[in-house]
């Protein structure tokens, strides 16, 4: 789209500054030469100035998927931080207070059944700075209680 609408302008101002050009060239009345020069250079200059604005529509398209992606990696960097702190401090409250290897290794077998295939935990919007942390914790008292 921008392509054609560069296309159009191109072809619009070319047309002009012929017309423009040719104007000048056939009505040389009372006007100098450096007038009609400068008159021709502010009217190069404006059409370059227009096809810059043309050809920055399609680099802000660009620019607005960019910086929409780094949000939406923002986000799941949010989310996965959260999940990593809750699992860490499950982990360390674990490895000092468990009694037996197979009960540690139950709760890590909960644990990663949590935040492998819990869709609460993997949808977490963390954009309404909600604090996620009281509801992992829940989510952790679940999976002792299995």
């Amino acid at each position: 789209m921008t392509k054609l609408l560069l296309i159009l302008y191109t072809l619009i101002t070319s047309l002009a500054y012929t017309a423009l050009v040719a104007y000048f060239s056939t009505h040389t009345s009372d006007w100098s030469v450096s007038y009609i020069g400068a008159i021709l250079i502010a009217a190069t200059a404006l059409i370059a100035v227009g096809r810059e604005k043309i050809s920055e529509i399609d680099a802000n398209k660009k620019i607005k998927e960019k910086t929409d992606e780094i949000e939406a990696l923002k986000k799941l960097l949010k989310q996965k931080q959260a999940m990593l702190h809750s699992v860490k401090s499950n982990v360390i409250h674990n490895v000092i207070n468990v009694s037996s290897a197979d009960e540690l290794l139950s709760t890590m077998k909960g644990l990663a059944t949590l935040l492998n295939e819990s869709l609460a935990i993997n949808n977490i919007d963390l954009d309404d700075d909600l604090d996620t942390g009281g509801y992992l914790d829940i989510l952790k008292i679940n999976v002792k209680t299995q």
